[in-house]
Formats: C-alpha cells, structure tokens, sequence
C-alpha cells in the first residue's frame, strides 16, 4: 500500500507542524501518488482551513504503524 505523507502546519504561523498521513489504493503505484498528491493535498487543505502543507512524499505504507 502507498501513503502520501506530508507535514501539516497550523495556518496562524505558530509553528505546530505535524507529520500526517493519506493512504493511496494498493495498486496506485508511487508514480501514481505522485501525479495524484497535489490534488488530494488540495483537497485535505480545504477540509482542513487551519492548516497549510509544508512538505509531501510517496512512499510505502508500514503496516505497523497506524494514523490515530
């Protein structure tokens, strides 16, 4: 599984930033994550208002961890 991980921050310029995490279809591949992020990075930021993406990356998914 690919996730798309990228470090959120608080909008008001605080400097709370946070790593966070969209996980992606199994069969996406990472050059799919790629041309896809930036539209579901827009999309979390309007579902998010506070909030500006500082960073992004594709990558594999560890099955041991998990987004609370």
């Amino acid at each position: 599984m690919i996730e798309l991980i990228f470090i959120a921050c608080l909008a008001s310029g605080s400097g709370a930033c946070g790593e966070r995490q969209i996980l992606s279809l199994p069969d996406i591949g990472l050059m799919g994550c790629m041309t896809t992020a930036q539209a579901q990075l827009a999309e979390w930021t309007e579902q998010h208002p506070g909030y500006r993406v500082d960073r992004w990356s594709c990558g594999w998914a560890d099955p041991n961890k998990r987004d609370a």
